[in-house]
């Protein structure tokens, strides 16, 4: 199976409603939506042959803030 993604926009869009999704789970332990938000980022544009998304300095401790879901 394989799918080939041509703009790396489609993903970043698929990242950002994911991880918006996680960001407002009560019952998800912040350290863990930290892991999740770093797994996106970087492993999953590995996987469809792009290049991973850098985390900023900032973005380890700000997954609460509502406007960071627009820098992704």
């Amino acid at each position: 199976m394989s799918l080939t993604v041509s703009r790396s926009s489609v993903l970043d869009d698929a990242v950002c409603l994911i991880i918006h999704h996680v960001k407002r789970q009560s019952s998800i332990h912040s350290d863990e939506k930290r892991k999740i938000k770093r797994l996106l980022r970087q492993l999953l544009p590995t996987l469809y042959g792009l290049p991973a998304t850098e985390l900023s300095d900032d973005e380890d401790d700000d997954d609460d803030d509502d406007d960071d879901d627009k820098g992704i």
